[in-house]
């Protein structure tokens, strides 16, 4: 995506009016997977946007105060917690005032053919009063230097905050999903990087600049991870909808994602909301039915990032099927932009064998 497409998407959501209850960290975060420039090194509004300015749009309401942990990962990731590998690797950052202490802790990692999960935190005080919010930026790479795309839809950022009289202290949750599926063979394990960039924004500047912040700096872990490659089915299996022709190409299965590649005869996912497509699903497994009518993000085909242009596609359903083998039934409702409020209407239906 260009610059200046970029910043007329987040100048758009930046005039709207955006409630306590509405998050928009998903969508914003798959629009702008294509860039994920370094935050600036000083406090940056609305015409110098980065990616995490955009981050700032989103998250400047989150301030929760949860019980237990504060992030949770999807059904996908919860059905693998027992292949979770934890990492438990801290790095204390150097900072300055109003923070006083700040580190930032990687939890655990995995990764399958479709997805490498990653939950990270930061943590650390500040003076009393300051009522900080943390923003991540988190981007990874393996030891070739190739960069993993964000899967859509799978990201969390949550900021709890605990007032004191001599302190402030506060604690930022994230997870993030990053598509695997560019890797194409199947290593016995991957030798990752994950980098993670903290900003973050004061009472203070908030009152004089909604979408300015300070970065705190960044830091980077190494981990070496097991790789479940999971099973694929090869298909060019074709189905006339209402509103236009779909080929399912291939299907691949993971323990906590399925991946359908796609493609159509032209692009029709475009205009200005073109990254918020979703595909609203049923899927039926030896005429059990384990979806149904269902939104999950659609991605770049094969691992590769979202065009606006593009003929093909991956859409991501992010639950555990792989234990589901026998007779599928797969059928596509329709294709809807939320954002837009366009639909593209199916039914396009499926059926085949896993093993």
């Amino acid at each position: 995506m260009d610059e200046e497409h970029l910043k007329q998407i987040l100048k758009t959501r930046a005039e709207r009016a955006i409630p306590d209850t509405l998050d928009l960290r998903e969508v914003i975060m798959n629009q702008i997977q294509r860039e994920t420039p370094r935050i600036p090194k000083r406090a940056v509004g609305l015409r110098r946007l980065s990616i995490a300015a955009a981050l700032c749009i989103a998250l400047i309401t989150t301030a929760y105060v949860v019980a237990q942990d504060l992030t949770t990962p999807d059904a996908g990731v919860r059905a693998v917690e027992n292949e979770i590998v934890q990492l438990n690797q801290n790095h204390p950052l150097n900072v300055n005032e109003p923070l006083n202490k700040l580190e930032v802790i990687l939890d655990y990692a995995y990764a399958d053919s479709n997805r490498i999960a990653i939950g990270y935190r930061v943590q650390g005080e500040t003076t009393p009063g300051t009522k900080i919010v943390i923003f991540t930026n988190p981007t990874l790479t393996d030891v070739s230097g190739r960069q993993y795309p964000w899967v859509p839809a799978t990201g969390q950022q949550v900021t709890e905050i605990t007032p004191g009289t001599d302190t402030e202290s506060f604690l930022h949750g994230g997870i993030m999903s990053f598509n695997s599926a560019v890797i194409g063979d199947a290593p016995t394990t991957l030798d990752l990087r994950l980098r993670v960039e903290v900003a973050y924004t004061t009472e203070a500047i908030r009152a004089s600049d909604p979408y300015g912040m300070i970065p705190a700096g960044e830091t980077t872990f190494t981990m070496n991870i097991p790789y479940n490659p999971g099973s694929a089915l090869s298909l060019a299996q074709e189905s006339v909808g209402k509103d236009m022709k779909v080929r399912l190409n291939r299907v691949v299965v993971s323990p906590s994602l399925t991946r359908l590649e796609i493609c159509t005869d032209e692009s029709v996912f475009g205009g200005d909301s073109w990254m918020s497509w979703t595909a609203v699903l049923n899927v039926s497994v030896n005429s059990e039915k384990i979806i149904s009518s269902q939104p999950f993000g659609i991605t770049g085909s094969n691992g590769a990032f979202l065009e606006p242009g593009a003929r093909c596609h991956a859409v991501v359903i992010t639950e555990a099927l792989a234990a589901h083998s026998g007779a599928w039934e797969l059928s596509i409702e329709t294709f809807h932009n939320p954002e837009s409020a366009q639909t593209l209407t199916g039914p396009w239906s499926f059926t085949f064998d896993l093993k």
